[in-house]
């Protein structure tokens, strides 16, 4: 087999362990929510509500996971345009 066969089939591998973990997390989701259906009060910001546990807590969670990325995508540009700019013309890599 040709080494970009192996490439080829090691990505149509990994899509697949993706696919599959995503429906394994997607599946303890469902069940996570369908068993922390407690109401849950809100109050934040002046809003107020009351919305089930579970919810509550996937909400939060993926507030959380978008400042972290958000974060992280700043600081990546950061370090990006700091080794641009201490990189030698000379030196750099272009696509």
């Amino acid at each position: 087999m040709r080494r970009d066969g192996f490439a080829e089939l090691a990505s149509a591998v990994c899509g697949w362990v993706g696919l599959i973990t995503a429906a394994v997390f997607l599946i303890l989701l469902v069940v996570f929510i369908a068993q922390n259906t407690a109401t849950a009060s809100i109050h934040f910001l002046g809003f107020n509500g009351h919305l089930p546990l579970g919810l509550t807590i996937l909400i939060s969670a993926i507030i959380g996971l978008l400042i972290a990325a958000v974060l992280g995508s700043i600081r990546i540009m950061q370090l990006r345009r700091a080794l641009k700019r201490n990189t030698p013309p000379d030196q750099r890599v272009v696509r």
